[in-house]
């Protein structure tokens, strides 16, 4: 996952696998569950659209089978299902997807904590279909949170995202106009 923070994604597929195939190896069936969910993102992010969705897939199900409905992992999986939409060009099902993401994530007790993060990504998706004031209001109930979240006096890398967001979304509404 870190490597993937970094946007080192060509070296954390590498990792992946290696841990993937060790965690299958011992029984670590939760290890293996994680790593299908850092191939998803790498594999998305490399292009490789049809490994993500595989990755996913398997993910999703092997998280059926071990947890309730409401475990707030099916939101990462809905935001997760979003952004691959997104990278295959159909927005209205990435829109979707978000949607069903920050509904569950909202629905989740201890949802709140991850709520900016599926807030900022459907800005993006927002933006793309030209939904500006709605891309600007995620933006800034996403900085909202995460100002919350850290304190007065803390920046973290989710406000400076959700920053960004806004910034791109105010700066996408004065074009428009």
């Amino acid at each position: 996952r870190d490597l993937v923070e970094r946007h080192r994604f060509r070296e954390a597929a590498d990792y992946e696998k290696r841990a993937e195939a060790k965690a299958r190896q011992q029984g670590a069936e939760m290890v293996v569950s994680m790593c299908l969910n850092v191939r998803t993102i790498a594999c998305r992010e490399l292009g490789q659209l049809d490994c993500a969705a595989e990755a996913l897939t398997e993910f999703e199900s092997r998280w059926k089978k071990s947890f309730p409905p409401g475990e707030i992992t099916f939101a990462a999986i809905a935001s997760q299902y979003a952004l691959l939409s997104l990278a295959r060009g159909d927005l209205r099902s990435a829109l979707t997807k978000a949607n069903e993401s920050i509904a569950l994530c909202e629905a989740t007790p201890g949802g709140r904590d991850r709520l900016m993060i599926y807030l900022a990504r459907r800005a993006e998706i927002r933006m793309q279909l030209k939904q500006f004031e709605e891309a600007r209001a995620d933006s800034a109930r996403a900085l909202t949170l995460a100002q919350k979240a850290a304190g007065p006096d803390l920046l973290t890398c989710r406000i400076g995202r959700a920053y960004l967001a806004l910034g791109r979304a105010l700066a996408a509404q004065r074009s428009a106009a």
